[in-house]
């Protein structure tokens, strides 16, 4: 008797047609078209939110140092005459890092301040050495805190000389009652040198405490050549121009306004908040 092979029956797939497959390929494109604003959003909101505890954090360090300076903050010739310093050690000119070693490191600015602790009373022809492996005294100068992370600096720049600043953050510098900045709407500089870096003083005064900004998402300035104080004269050769300036933090237009461009700032009172920016 002769034995047949046993073959199971073979089971019998069936693909997806040529419609089935489109029918989800559209689906998903829809979904991803419903969640890609919901996502900018909670991306831009996190970047927000780092950017206010970054601020509150250099606040705290600032609050820290004045403790241990007869409440002085971080003054004019201590940031070497301007605001907006690049991190220590990094060595820029013309707005742009550098790597020519005729041109020295960075020496001053509120990063080095706060990492090394030097006082009040140093000059700009009293230069501070900055040590790399110095331990951080109040906030490490090098530290991720001073770049917000919505911050990608002026147009055209795409970032590339910005991103090695390591700093976006523009430290409050002038000189008596001679703002640098020009804050709109802050009339609350003390015309008096000797009090206008006294964070006690500025608590107190009725209108300075919560409408002095100590430090906030720069826009508008470029650096100072580095270890080196910012020449007198004109500030319209230190700002960018109007039409380069790009906003920090960018929020959608809502149907009551259409002022959708934004920087935060940390007051000397402590809360941090965000401003609309200017566009003048």
């Amino acid at each position: 008797m002769m034995i047949k092979d046993f073959h199971p029956p073979r089971l019998r797939t069936r693909a997806f047609t040529l419609v089935e497959l489109l029918v989800v390929v559209s689906i998903i494109a829809l979904l991803i078209a419903i969640l890609l604003p919901s996502l900018r959003k909670a991306r831009e909101q996190a970047k927000r939110t780092k950017c206010y505890a970054n601020l509150h954090a250099i606040h705290i360090a600032l609050i820290c140092y004045a403790d241990d300076n007869r409440q002085e903050l971080p003054s004019y010739s201590t940031m070497g005459e301007w605001g907006f310093r690049v991190a220590p050690g990094v060595r820029v000119i013309g707005g742009k890092v550098t790597t020519n070693r005729q041109m020295p490191p960075e020496s001053f600015g509120v990063q080095r301040v706060l990492h090394t602790g030097t006082g009040p009373e140093i000059l700009p022809n009293m230069m501070a050495k900055y040590e790399v492996g110095v331990k951080p005294l109040y906030l490490d100068g090098n530290s991720d805190v001073w770049v917000c992370p919505s911050n990608k600096g002026p147009k055209g720049d795409n970032g590339t000389h910005w991103n090695k600043f390591g700093n976006t953050y523009f430290y409050r510098c002038n000189k008596g009652g001679q703002s640098d900045y020009q804050i709109p709407g802050d009339p609350s500089i003390s015309p008096d040198p000797k009090r206008n870096y006294n964070i006690d003083y500025l608590n107190r005064n009725a209108r300075a405490g919560n409408k002095s900004p100590l430090v906030w998402d720069n826009y508008m300035f470029k650096p100072a050549n580095s270890a080196r104080a910012r020449p007198d004269g004109d500030l319209d050769g230190w700002k960018y121009d109007v039409e380069d300036r790009r906003a920090p933090h960018c929020i959608s237009k809502s149907k009551d306004s259409d002022v959708n461009d934004f920087w935060c700032a940390a007051y000397a009172d402590g809360h941090v908040q965000m401003n609309a920016m200017n566009k003048n």
